[in-house]
């Protein structure tokens, strides 16, 4: 006798779905002044992306709302080349191979793409590296710090995003790992849990409930997930213990009593 998991989906944890994919906003003081200055800058490169007819990776950032930010999306097709031709009569061969260099594979996010809890911590700011690298290559510092605003004017790199291919990428890994693991529940005639659909449950609005608390994915307040987003609290770990005693009562017929997450250590909030 025994009883086994399938694994959830990486996409519902809080790691993926705390940051929005359009945090820029014009009420932001310190991003609102740019937004003139940045649609001029991108004016003449989203010419290049009609022209290559590919104006979904046009970047623009409105007055009105809240704007995706600018993400690089290894998938997409590098188009480095064709903009550094195309924009050399207009910028000179040295900004135009620049800009072909950083908006190659670059688009804006889209509400498809996740951005990653750690991304929150370096959307607005101007990445020093970057900035260094720009003045080796003959910029001035204010020159280099404009174009090394992440997520602004500089794409988010890949480690920040899981874009929309990707994530359709994982979701097929787990269901094909999660159709071996139901075979195996099956053929050794073990308990089941499907901890990929309680945690769905648990992602959604409604959460899932234990002596009148709510439990849910959302960071900090949903009391399931510890602060790196990934790891649960101890009152998570309660609510999946609750989820293993439901599936060994049903197959064995036993009388496994429920914990009481609330018993269990969750997130102090201030």
């Amino acid at each position: 006798k025994g009883v086994i998991a399938n694994i959830p989906s990486v996409t519902s944890i809080p790691y993926f779905t705390t940051v929005p994919y359009a945090p820029l906003s014009p009420t932001n003081p310190s991003f609102a002044p740019l937004i003139d200055e940045l649609n001029t800058t991108y004016a003449a490169l989203n010419q290049v992306f009609d022209a290559l007819k590919v104006p979904e990776r046009k970047i623009s950032f409105s007055k009105t709302a809240a704007s995706p930010v600018v993400i690089k999306d290894k998938d997409l097709t590098d188009l480095s080349a064709a903009i550094t031709t195309a924009l050399t009569p207009r910028l000179g061969l040295a900004t135009a191979t620049l800009f072909g260099i950083t908006y190659g594979q670059a688009r804006q996010a889209t509400s498809k793409d996740l951005l990653v809890l750690t991304s929150s911590s370096v959307i607005g700011k101007v990445d020093t590296n970057r900035v260094a690298q720009l003045m080796g290559a003959g910029l001035t510092q204010e020159q280099a710090g404009k174009l090394s605003v992440v997520g602004v004017s500089y794409p988010m790199t890949d480690n920040y995003v899981l874009t929309e291919k990707e994530t359709a990428k994982a979701e097929a890994a787990v269901i094909k790992f999660n159709t071996a693991i139901s075979e195996l529940a099956t053929k050794h005639n073990l308990a089941f849990v499907d901890a990929y659909s309680e945690m769905k449950k648990l992602s959604s609005a409604s959460g899932i409930k234990y002596y009148g608390q709510t439990y849910t994915t959302t960071f900090v307040s949903g009391g399931a997930f510890s602060l790196d987003g990934v790891h649960l609290t101890g009152s998570g770990y309660a609510i999946v213990a609750n989820m293993f005693a439901d599936a060994i009562n049903r197959k064995y017929k036993s009388t496994l009593r429920h914990v009481y997450p609330g018993n269990y250590p969750g997130i102090a909030i201030p």
